[in-house]
């Protein structure tokens, strides 16, 4: 959390991926880091175990109030961003050929981070 808070006090924009915990013991004290975070971008199964909730939208309602903007990938069905002031859900590109998904989500957090940091 600390690295966060120095950024942000620096006034470099911040954004975190949590990747999922091989222990299973998920001790992210989000509370605490996520004010310091600019875009959360969790997936799916990330955001179910960290909040405890079965579903997106109370896994989304649980981390709101402490999150400025979270970006989560929903996989093939797409992606969903919510923040104080909207909530969107955006369609999946398809591509029927594709080899393996390996770094998916890397690729899908640079392409939105580069456009969120364009048109801030």
């Amino acid at each position: 959390m600390d690295i966060f808070e120095k950024a942000k006090r620096a006034g470099l924009t911040t954004s975190l991926d949590l990747q999922y915990d091989l222990d299973e013991t998920w001790d992210f004290d989000y509370q605490t880091c996520l004010p310091f975070v600019d875009v959360f971008l969790p997936n799916e199964a990330e955001i179910r175990v960290l909040t405890g909730k079965n579903n997106n939208d109370a896994a989304l309602e649980k981390l709101k109030p402490f999150a400025n903007t979270i970006v989560l990938k929903l996989g093939k069905n797409g992606s969903r961003l919510v923040n104080d002031e909207i909530d969107i859900e955006a369609a999946p590109y398809t591509y029927d050929e594709y080899q393996d998904p390996i770094g998916a989500g890397d690729s899908f957090n640079a392409g939105f981070l580069q456009k969120f940091l364009e048109v801030l």
